[in-house]
């Protein structure tokens, strides 16, 4: 099964963003009103490489799968590419700070000469682009040597077409749901239209397509429905297709018909005041124009036809479904179990071993009711000694080894059908740990942070685009609301979905757990990372840290109030030295009650939080943050006193300030009131 693998996207993502920046943006208008500087020359070739390496990159997604020195190729390929990200967005800065002293300059001559002029930073710009374009140069070389072609499309996961049948000695903790389902589909006064749709909603290896079966295959259901048809839809809704195969169901012969005309009518043909059962596997299309254009081919059925859809959308359920929806939540342990024992021994009741039978309950909670995961274990566990057994109780699931049957490739396609935009954003939530509650607008906020929002062609804004962005991965199951009711705005990701996020993100996205090794390699080459540790191997981490220079998110998580002279002093001054960093919180760290002169250096920083600390006072160097886009300060209670240049922070949209005593606004100068609100 091919899957696509995750430096695709990015790397994708990374080079349309550059592209931007070499062709349209505001850095490449004012690299080229730099008279006789080269820049030009640069800037034209830097675009024909980009372009270049972006046409092999659906070859060398593919090939990575079997090939390790394309899996090398498009690793190192990423590390350029968001180096060259870095690169340009230091030049931005340079815009930004020459358009911020600009607006006090009243001689407009001499701004535009400050602009045009070819200094000695400049110099160093065009140094820098130099030697990344040699870089560049080089992967475009190596791509004939790893013969990446261009032009080759993308290679669509297959997932083994689910059928009908079902082995009912599996089934089991679904008895409830099936007669509830069953129940649906006897009625004839279920709805006021004459086909029922009947959506089946929950997450991958939830059950749902079993549940579909073993109602499918019931004789009562079978005995009341005539002609029953059973299509596995997949990720491409093709509507001639799916109506073939019913044909092709109903009838037991094949169907050479093309024509959707030629469709319909054989179809009606069939169908025609009869009542039916359809059953749509795995719906995943969210487009209303296409379940439109199906729901014309059922029109002529009996009253009391019903049509089942399986999907992990709630959107598909919400526009297909002509009733309440069935969402099937985790299995129960007893159920689990059951089946655990039942798939490793072949017996139900007990196990041959008393030991074995205390560890398999120790296994199943691990499983979180998932029907897939039970599978996936009981499948590596069958035949094996209690040793083996001992040491997968010891390890976090993510340790099993991957392989076909395991429950990381299968969460991995649900991964795989998402769009790029959304893989990305995935991506990013493996800072978290499992458990941990978000909220919507927190998320938006980071991914925006991280430029993982593509700029929309109509008016909305970077918070509309981003709130779709969420709403579309909760529909898809990826994230799911909180049930606690003082965490009812919160969300959170199940905890195989965060395994699947941290293997997934595996080299650039580091979350260092409390008492757990720690590979120094990864952290060093790591882009973002969240520790959770305790004291004693604080400066070891933190030293590290320190070290990893391409670093652009760093969350430290300790919770507990430390004396600032055992790590705070130290810690911020290590902080200091990340010039990279986009995102920076100190939320919590009630010793912090100031911060370093040297903050302004922080060149990219775009979301700063300073949220629950003792700060008095922000330096004036945090007016030097032209990238600055949020700035938290809630629950400051010490804070008295902004800078009053915070107007140069001409890209910050949000400030968040309650519960602030005694700490008032400046003048705003010229920066406009709506740029600057509370989130």
């Amino acid at each position: 099964m091919a899957v696509e693998l995750v430096v695709g996207p990015v790397v994708s993502a990374s080079i349309e963003f550059l592209l931007k920046k070499v062709t349209s943006s505001d850095v490449a208008s004012f690299l080229r009103g730099k008279k006789d500087s080269g820049f030009d020359r640069l800037l034209d070739k830097l675009e024909t490489t980009f372009l270049s390496l972006a046409e092999v990159l659906s070859d060398a997604e593919q090939k990575k799968i079997r090939n390790l020195r394309v899996e090398k190729w498009l690793d190192k390929l990423q590390d350029a590419v968001e180096d060259a990200e870095d690169l340009f967005e230091e030049i931005e800065y340079d815009v930004l700070k020459l358009k911020v002293e600009s607006e006090s300059e009243p001689d407009k001559n001499k701004v535009r000469k400050f602009f045009s002029s070819f200094n000695s930073t400049d110099q160093d710009r065009k140094i820098d682009m130099e030697k990344l374009l040699e870089r560049l140069d080089t992967f475009e070389k190596q791509r004939y040597i790893l013969d990446l072609q261009k032009g080759v499309e993308k290679i669509q996961s297959q997932r083994p077409p689910s059928i009908s049948s079902i082995d009912d000695s599996n089934f089991f903790g679904r008895d409830d749901e099936k007669e509830f389902l069953k129940g649906m589909l006897l009625s004839d006064e279920l709805g006021s239209e004459n086909i029922c749709v009947v959506p089946i909603v929950g997450m991958g290896g939830i059950g749902k397509t079993t549940l579909a079966q073993s109602v499918y295959n019931d004789d009562e259901v079978k005995n009341y429905f005539e002609p029953k048809a059973w299509v596995c839809v997949s990720d491409d809704f093709d509507v001639c297709k799916v109506m073939r195969t019913i044909l092709e169901e109903v009838t037991g012969k094949g169907c050479a018909v093309e024509s959707r005309n030629g469709l319909l009518i054989k179809i009606h043909e069939i169908l025609n005041e009869k009542k039916f059962l359809i059953v749509l596997d795995d719906v995943w299309s969210e487009e209303y124009e296409i379940w439109d254009k199906v729901r014309m081919f059922f029109k002529v059925g009996a009253f009391g036809s019903k049509i089942i859809v399986t999907t992990r959308s709630k959107v598909v359920a919400s526009i297909m479904g002509t009733t309440r929806s069935q969402h099937l939540e985790v299995l129960k342990e007893e159920a689990c179990f059951k089946l655990f024992v039942k798939l490793v021994s072949g017996n139900e009741e007990s196990t041959t071993d008393a030991d074995l039978g205390r560890m398999g309950k120790e296994l199943v909670k691990k499983c979180k009711g998932l029907p897939l995961a039970v599978k996936a274990l009981a499948s590596l566990l069958r035949f094996t000694d209690v040793k083996k057994w001992k040491g997968i109780i010891n390890s976090d699931i993510l340790d099993l080894p991957i392989g076909e049957k395991n429950i990381l490739p299968a969460l991995r396609l649900s991964y795989h059908y998402l769009p790029s935009h959304l893989k990305r954003c995935f991506l990013y939530c493996s800072l978290f740990p499992k458990d941990y509650q978000f909220r919507k607008e927190e998320m938006v906020l980071l991914w925006t942070v991280d430029n993982l929002l593509e700029h929309s062609s109509s008016n909305r804004t970077m918070k509309e685009v981003g709130c779709e962005y969420f709403d579309d991965l909760v529909s898809r199951s990826f994230f799911q609301p909180s049930s606690g009711f003082l965490t009812r705005d919160c969300f959170v990701m199940h905890d195989l979905m965060v395994d699947l996020a941290n293997f997934v993100s595996r080299k650039k996205f580091v979350y260092i757990e409390k008492d757990k090794l720690y590979d120094i390699g990864l952290i060093k080459q790591a882009r973002h990372i969240r520790f959770d540790i305790n004291n004693y191997c604080f400066h070891e981490i933190l030293k590290l840290v320190s070290e990893t220079t391409c670093l652009r998110t760093c969350l430290p998580a300790i919770k507990k109030k430390i004396p600032p002279n055992i790590f705070l002093q130290d810690m911020l001054k290590e902080l200091m030295k990340l010039r990279r960093l986009r995102y920076l919180s100190l939320k919590g760290y009630q010793d912090v009650n100031e911060l370093p002169k040297s903050m302004g250096e922080l060149r990219h920083l775009r979301y700063l939080d300073l949220s629950q600390t003792s700060i008095k006072e922000l330096p004036k160097s945090v007016c030097m943050l032209y990238n600055l886009q949020t700035l938290n300060l809630v629950s400051c209670y010490d804070l008295t006193k902004l800078p009053k240049n915070l107007h140069h922070l001409i890209n910050l949209r949000y400030l968040k300030m309650s519960y602030c005593k005694f700490c008032t606004l400046p003048p705003l100068g010229q920066l406009p009131a709506p740029k600057l609100f509370p989130l």
